[in-house]
């Protein structure tokens, strides 16, 4: 009994239950590397775009990337929100105008 069980797992062991083979079963959902090195490259760019704005608008982009609200990132500069939201804004316009600039380059 023991080498039928043996035999049967050895047979099972390549192959799934439905008869499919195990490596079209088991699938790696991660990013490949050419995603990941995509991903690099795009922030990458970005951050390069970032340090040519000017600081008051470094400063306010980067700390939204970093996670913070609107309210504070206008108490960390001493600001008013509303401040802050021009400043995002205006930053975001000129990252856009960097990153296709420097698209039309390449």
């Amino acid at each position: 009994m023991f080498r039928i069980a043996h035999n049967r797992g050895l047979t099972f062991r390549g192959r799934r239950r439905d008869g499919a083979p195990l490596d079209e079963a088991i699938r790696d959902r991660s990013p490949g590397p050419d995603t990941l090195l995509t991903a690099a490259l795009r922030r990458e760019r970005l951050l390069a775009a970032v340090r040519r704005l000017p600081e008051s608008q470094r400063q306010v982009v980067t700390m939204s990337l970093e996670g913070m609200a609107a309210a504070e990132i206008a108490e960390v500069l001493g600001v008013t929100p509303n401040s802050v939201a021009i400043r995002l804004t205006r930053a975001r316009q000129a990252l856009r105008t960097l990153l296709v600039e420097e698209r039309r380059e390449e």
